[in-house]
């Protein structure tokens, strides 16, 4: 009888420890299928722009150098435009006319030809292009909001964009690019079309370069790099 007892406590033993490993596997399944939806699927498609106290430069319509030469030292925000219609990977591919892994070179602020807003634009080096061709180069040039813009007789006016992170020169990106010819390139969306890509041991995480509260381009942030990559090529493929 103590046989029958030792072997049926063994055998019970094996049947709770098989069952723990088949509910840690499909767990484990289960937990990947959520993080893939999460980075693939965002849900949250709204936001909402920053509040702030600092004036905002749309509302005064005379150019910069105007306002510089009134202020000596202007300083306001520029608001971010309606992003209502990139809420997703797929919706950045559709409208992009390149999508490209880049390295920031260089960059300088640029006063707009009316006079009314700044730009910082980049001269970056195309390192893999998911679509566009460029020449042997392999370099391009792409134009963010915001900057300062110098004056004569000290007086300066510097635009802010709280709202878009700007990149550093040695750094790579990904982004969604929309433009032709020898202008600059935009990025598509605004920040929503301008990733963080990492390229040493310290981080294999992605950072999205919107900055607004609830954007649906955060859900991709410290997603890992590789599948990152990997979900751009084939959204950018589909959407061909």
């Amino acid at each position: 009888m103590s046989r029958v007892t030792t072997i049926f406590r063994r055998r019970s033993k094996m049947i709770v420890v098989v069952a723990v490993f088949v509910f840690l596997g499909v767990g484990g399944v289960f937990g990947a299928f959520l993080t893939y939806r999460r980075h693939t699927a965002p849900a949250q498609l709204t936001w909402k722009k920053p509040a702030s106290s600092e004036r905002d430069n749309a509302r005064d319509p005379r150019s910069l150098r105007d306002k510089a030469r009134e202020s000596r030292k202007y300083l306001a925000l520029e608001s971010p435009p309606d992003l209502s219609e990139f809420n997703s990977l797929a919706d950045l591919a559709r409208r992009a006319d390149a999508v490209v892994v880049a390295k920031a070179v260089k960059n300088a602020c640029k006063l707009s030809p009316n006079e009314k807003t700044v730009t910082i634009d980049y001269e970056m080096h195309v390192e893999h292009s998911y679509r566009g061709k460029f020449g042997s180069s392999g370099t391009i040039y792409v134009s963010l909001p915001g900057g300062l813009a110098n004056f004569s007789e000290g007086a300066s006016a510097e635009i802010r964009t709280p709202w878009f992170r700007k990149m550093t020169n040695g750094n790579t990106y990904l982004l969604f690019l929309n433009g032709r010819g020898n202008s600059p390139f935009k990025p598509t969306g605004g920040p929503r079309g301008l990733f963080s890509i990492p390229t040493d041991a310290t981080t294999r995480k992605v950072t999205s370069h919107s900055l607004m509260e609830n954007d649906p381009m955060q859900t991709y942030s410290e997603m890992d790099v590789v599948a990152f990559l990997r979900t751009v090529k084939r959204v950018v493929k589909e959407t061909k």
